[in-house]
């Protein structure tokens, strides 16, 4: 069984979970979210997030970040030395919903390659080319 956590600044990682819950319906109601907010500390949240994986440690924990190198990542780092504990960033609607539509019990270290690979090709800058209209297509 996995348990898929989401973790971002501000209210990002509810967003997530809504756009999640509104494509997959009820399979997203499980996921995590934990948001860095004025008074937090995402220390404060990555320390029960580590109670949770020693307590399960049949579990996988997939936890998704959203900034590479900023403070919920690097909070959440010593949380990829457990055996079932991924850690990944730079989070995106696409990842999250492969993370969460995939049917196995443990993600491969190969499927989430595969996975964060497929992601990144969703991220593309999208432009028309400029048709020139003659008087006779009209």
């Amino acid at each position: 069984m996995k348990q898929i956590i989401i973790a971002t600044h501000g209210e990002l990682a509810q967003g997530f979970k809504h756009a999640l819950e509104l494509i997959a319906g009820s399979m997203a109601k499980e996921i995590m979210t934990y948001s860095l907010v004025p008074g937090k500390s995402a220390t404060d949240f990555m320390a029960e997030i580590e109670k949770n994986m020693v307590a399960h440690p049949e579990r996988q924990f997939i936890i998704m970040g959203d900034l590479y190198g900023a403070s919920i990542v690097n909070a959440m780092i010593r949380l990829s030395d457990y055996p079932n504990g991924v850690l990944l960033s730079g989070v995106n609607l696409g990842l999250a919903l492969q993370v969460l539509l995939d049917g196995s019990e443990v993600i491969s270290d190969e499927v989430i390659s595969e996975m964060i690979a497929e992601a990144q090709q969703g991220i593309r800058r999208i432009a028309l080319d400029h048709l020139v209209l003659e008087d006779e297509d009209f």
